[in-house]
């Protein structure tokens, strides 16, 4: 019998599970990993559950959907090594498993700065719901929080921790926030919404060291806080798989049908994943909600002999402040187009690599992000008339 084996029992490698037992996979379904929950989505973690709205049940994905279709397990453990030739895995107990297919799903982890004091019991990390649960205690009965990364969860969070009256300040290296998904103009407007929310955003400083009750930057300043948030990022969660990173690569490298190179029985989905874009023609490593469900669906039916490459357009949202806003494609073009919808109060800005949409901000205009992704899909060619006066479905 068939044993497929998920290694990384998170939100994309939950939905792998999950796929294949509802498209009638007959063999062995194995789910190793590290959290005692099971999968569950994580894009509510800084902003509904840290805010009280949610619980995790209400993202925890259908395990028990799962249960009972064809032979599913779900165990608990942390894999230490991965033997491509032998088809097997190591565990940290002593075990092993072998398996006939392998889906890496491992996700990632949150970035820890070398700071003096960054191992102190009130500084924070958020990447699991064990961490969202502490940061949330932490926040109940603190007055003041600093966050250590000006990207897309510390803002959330700065955002979350303003709407429960904490004093937060921000503190960014660079001189912008969002700088890696957002450009140069959205950066701006978005730092002035959390400013003018009472956020104190320091730019282009770092943290030279934690202490018990304020940071020390390296401009010599200090930041009094009852609590950090270590908010630098995230890398893939790669430890365990040795010979299966591409020297140099950021994440497990993949050809559009998810197989790992040189390993045509091994396949990688979600955050830890680097795929061939046919899109862009070039590998793509995406930390989105939507790459998660719908790379986690394509392995699934490829493993069921489907035939189809992964051809995923980037797109993330981020809720702050009473703002929705919505980054599809990559934002890399060589020209700037803003449209502004005086009637329903949105704003989208598309980047143009010459006449062809590469990406696009929605600011507060997620109802136009249908016909953008099929204008960027379908490399249609544009005009600055059409993309800031006619509708953008009467292009397609």
């Amino acid at each position: 019998m068939t044993r497929i084996l998920i290694v990384g029992a998170g939100h994309a490698g939950g939905r792998v599970a999950q796929h294949l037992a509802d498209g009638g996979f007959e063999g062995e379904i194995l789910l190793v990993g590290e959290e005692a929950h099971a999968p569950y989505e994580r894009p509510p973690l800084s902003k509904a559950f840290l805010l009280g709205q949610q619980s995790i049940e209400d993202f925890s994905l259908p395990d028990c959907v799962v249960i009972g279709k064809g032979r599913f397990e779900r165990r608990r453990g942390r894999v230490t090594a991965v033997d491509p030739a032998g088809r097997t895995v190591r565990l940290d107990d002593g075990g092993a498993i072998g398996w006939d297919r392998l889906v890496i799903a491992t996700g990632a982890d949150a970035r820890r700065p070398a700071i003096p004091g960054a191992v102190l019991p009130h500084v924070h990390v958020l990447r699991s719901i064990n961490d969202a649960e502490r940061l949330r205690a932490a926040i109940e009965t603190a007055d003041s929080i600093a966050i250590v990364g000006g990207g897309v969860i510390g803002l959330e969070v700065a955002s979350s921790a303003r709407e429960l009256g904490v004093r937060v300040t921000v503190i960014e290296q660079t001189d912008r926030v969002m700088a890696r998904i957002l450009p140069p103009g959205v950066s701006g407007w978005l730092a002035e919404r959390h400013r003018a929310a009472g956020v104190d955003l320091r730019l282009e400083v770092g943290v030279a060291a934690i202490g018990a009750d304020a940071l020390l930057l390296t401009n010599d300043e200090r930041v009094p806080a009852d609590v950090v948030l270590l908010a630098s990022g995230a890398m893939p969660a790669t430890a365990a798989l040795g010979g299966l990173i591409a020297k140099g690569s950021d994440g497990v490298a993949t050809d559009a049908f998810c197989r790992v190179a040189g390993c045509e029985h091994i396949y990688a989905v979600g955050d830890v994943a680097l795929t061939d874009s046919p899109i862009y023609g070039r590998a793509i490593r995406q930390e989105t909600w939507r790459n998660a469900e719908n790379q986690a669906q394509a392995v699934a039916a490829i493993l069921l002999g489907g035939a189809d490459p992964y051809v995923e357009l980037p797109w993330m949202w981020t809720d702050q402040l009473g703002h929705n806003i919505q980054v599809v494609g990559i934002c890399d073009g060589d020209r700037e187009i803003i449209r502004s919808d005086s009637r329903a109060g949105g704003t989208c800005i598309f980047h143009l690599a010459g006449d062809r949409i590469a990406g696009a901000v929605m600011i507060d205009a997620g109802r136009e992000r249908r016909q953008i992704e099929r204008l960027i899909r379908d490399r249609v060619c544009v005009t600055q008339d059409q993309l800031t006066g006619a509708p953008l479905k009467s292009i397609l």
